[in-house]
């Protein structure tokens, strides 16, 4: 596969601004590429957070790996980080629409744990090849 092909069906780079609520809620990037679920009380009060969706220029990483996009939500007030991270009262549902991923790839989701020294945990992640939506953001099957 080129580049070009593989370019061809990534998402596009966005960034944007969204509120959360202690009440919890769904938050999607402005493409849909990327929907974040969160419970109630995942937070204890409102806040702003930065969702931007980054498309690596060159796929291939170091040790053969691929990056697809790169997710970086970050609160908007620093003093909600706590060592540089958003930390959270519950557990976050992460969906991300592969649409034009490759299929002889197996696809995998990793949290940065330092950005200084590019170090990278391996997180719990559900592959479903079969799931359809339907606008609403309904499972079909």
């Amino acid at each position: 596969m080129t580049a070009d092909a593989w370019t061809k069906y990534r998402p596009q780079p966005s960034a944007q601004v969204v509120s959360l609520l202690p009440e919890g809620g769904r938050l999607s990037t402005a493409d849909g590429v990327v929907t974040l679920d969160f419970p109630a009380k995942a937070i204890e009060a409102a806040l702003e957070l930065g969702v931007q969706v980054v498309i690596p220029a060159e796929p291939r990483q170091k040790n053969g790996e691929f990056r697809w996009l790169t997710l970086d939500v970050t609160p908007r007030d620093p003093a909600r980080a706590v060592d540089g991270h958003l930390r959270l009262a519950q557990p976050v549902t992460l969906t991300f629409d592969l649409t034009g991923f490759p299929a002889w790839l197996e696809p995998y989701l990793v949290h940065q744990v330092d950005a200084k020294r590019d170090v990278w945990e391996f997180l719990p992640a559900h592959y479903d090849t079969v799931a359809v939506y339907d606008y609403n953001n309904a499972l079909l099957n």
